[in-house]
């Protein structure tokens, strides 16, 4: 809910991610006796694994690392959304995130053995695989051949027409010397929105616009779905933004 605009969430209720996986872990302990529980979160973690300080603004988007050390009984944590790469263990209980875009796969090697008709465990390994040059599974593949298809389709649906093409083809230049294709999306802003200043940011690597503009042209340049909103700034806060932006660049 920190991500979206009140009026589009109205009347839904969400429940705390840490409340909740608390909850069902107890009630897991309680009725089913289980032997080892896994908690798959799509959150990721608010504070530093060394220090303990907040790495993140703590908003709820991130919980990890309070259900390390705050859920009792936890044996592996399975963990996104922050496209980190980590693996290890905390407060006793295991922890994966296998970066993103399947670049890793958290694995985890869990040897079981009965001892006294209880069940006893010893994690032996855990770690982030690399994916870099394993098959194609093309059974899986096929499974979503028709999505996969229609998708394209409607990726190269045709919504415009520029004089010339705006293609980004090295994207440290494009920022450096301002790409045409950001004088177009400024001008674009203002004129929606009214402003006097536009400031359009570009993603890490954008692709920009062929002569034809397509719904992939605009997906693969502007990858976020970013809301436009129109802020009344002070020359200084203004300054300050654009000094915090330069320091990204090694001139």
């Amino acid at each position: 809910p920190n991500w979206e605009q009140e009026l589009n969430i109205e009347n839904i209720t969400f429940n705390d991610a840490f409340e909740s996986a608390k909850k069902v872990v107890s009630m897991v302990k309680e009725i089913e006796k289980p032997d080892f529980i896994i908690i798959n979160y799509h959150g990721g973690f608010e504070r530093d694994f060394d220090t303990f300080e907040l790495s993140t603004e703590d908003t709820g988007e991130n919980q990890g690392f309070k259900m390390l050390k705050e859920i009792d009984g936890v044996d592996l944590l399975l963990t996104g959304h922050q496209h980190r790469t980590l693996a290890g263990e905390l407060f006793g209980t295991h922890y994966l995130q296998p970066s993103f875009n399947a670049q890793g796969l958290g694995f985890a090697d869990i040897e079981f053995t009965l001892v006294n008709e209880l069940w006893t465990y010893k994690v032996s390994k855990i770690e982030i695989v690399s994916t870099t040059g394993v098959e194609v599974d093309q059974k899986l593949l096929s499974l979503m051949d028709s999505y996969e298809n229609n998708t394209q389709i409607f990726l190269d649906t045709p919504i415009g027409k520029t004089e010339s093409d705006l293609i980004i083809k090295n994207q440290l230049d494009a920022r450096l010397h301002k790409h045409p294709l950001v004088s177009f999306i400024n001008q674009v802003q203002i004129e929606f929105s009214g402003a006097d200043i536009s400031s359009c940011s570009l993603g890490n690597s954008v692709s920009g616009f062929k002569k034809d503009i397509t719904i992939r042209d605009v997906i693969g340049t502007y990858v976020f779905p970013n809301t436009l909103v129109v802020k009344e700034v002070p020359g200084k806060i203004l300054k300050i933004a654009l000094e915090k932006t330069a320091e990204f660049f090694e001139l």
